[in-house]
């Protein structure tokens, strides 16, 4: 399944909404996801930082790091991880995004969308997708910074 948040540009809540989701999916899975952005640089950027802390994405920039009991791996246009896992697909162009989904299966990908445009086009090309819009409990949710 394909999920999404209703919004756009640095929506702070939005992100911390599509990060606890994926911490519940990995939760089903196998305690790993991927943070996938267009480059490394990304990690720098302010709506990031905010959200996850400087120490979260200084440890990711290491490609790997451990948040709690779940190992969060980054992917990048230049760094792939192959292996099938939730994905949280954050401000990237629609290339980008599809490339994600379709190396994921078509499941478990939260996309958070930097434009209105680029949310709608997502909705035209995956509209089963499902938003996510309420506060979700997972037991590992991110509340501030990790």
């Amino acid at each position: 399944m394909l999920f999404h948040t209703n919004s756009h540009g640095p929506d702070e809540p939005a992100l911390i909404r599509a990060f606890n989701k994926c911490i519940a999916l990995s939760a089903a899975l196998n305690n790993e996801f991927k943070i996938c952005l267009s480059n490394k640089g990304a990690l720098k950027a302010n709506t990031i930082v905010n959200v996850f802390g400087v120490p979260f994405t200084k440890g990711l920039s290491s490609n790997t790091f451990r948040y709690r009991n779940i190992i969060v791996h980054l992917e990048t246009k230049k760094i792939t991880v192959n292996n099938p896992m939730p994905a949280l697909a954050i401000h990237m162009d629609n290339v980008f995004r599809e490339d994600i989904i379709t190396r994921n299966n078509n499941e478990n990908v939260v996309y958070v969308p930097w434009t209105e445009h680029e949310l709608a086009d997502y909705l035209v090309q995956h509209p089963s997708s499902v938003s996510i819009q309420n506060r979700l409990r997972s037991g590992y949710e991110l509340s501030s910074k990790p």
